[in-house]
């Protein structure tokens, strides 16, 4: 099996664990059970519980669904602003191709996930803003790629 199947593979199996959850769960997780808290693993909870007495494995498996709900999105948008901004970019060239490129350059100059991480202290903690500061640090590939290719084509 080459490296790209098994990274298919396991992406596939999240996104079915994502999508059976309510019935691949053995529990509740925003069961609370306080008396219980961090109890280790058993043969009902397999990963144990937390320190508010939820099952970890429950909690994984519900999880899957906002990790892959963010990464997917986060690479569709990133991925229509890139193409888009990219292709306009290289296609006007001159002035605009100057602007997009510094701007682009202004980006990569700060750590990605750095700046992620000050959007989203700034912005406050929610999905949508996680959603929001990566696609604001990740168009700029796209836009690397599809400005190359156009001006290829070009």
């Amino acid at each position: 099996m080459k490296g790209y199947q098994v990274g298919a593979l396991i992406i596939l199996l999240f996104a079915l664990m994502a999508l059976f959850a309510p019935w691949l769960a053995p529990h509740d997780p925003n069961h609370i059970d306080l008396v219980r808290r961090l109890e280790a693993p058993t043969v009902t909870h397999w990963l144990g519980l937390d320190e508010n007495g939820s099952d970890v494995l429950s909690k994984i498996v519900y999880g899957a669904r906002v990790s892959l709900g963010v990464a997917w999105t986060t690479v569709l948008v990133s991925a229509f602003v890139g193409l888009l901004i990219g292709s306009l970019s290289a296609w006007y060239g001159g002035v605009t191709d100057q602007v997009v490129m510094r701007l682009i350059d202004m980006i990569y100059a700060f750590p990605g996930f750095l700046l992620a991480l000050a959007l989203v202290g700034a912005l406050g903690p929610s999905v949508f803003n996680l959603v929001l500061a990566l696609c604001l640090t990740s168009w700029t590939s796209f836009a690397r790629l599809v400005r190359g290719e156009v001006l290829h084509l070009k």
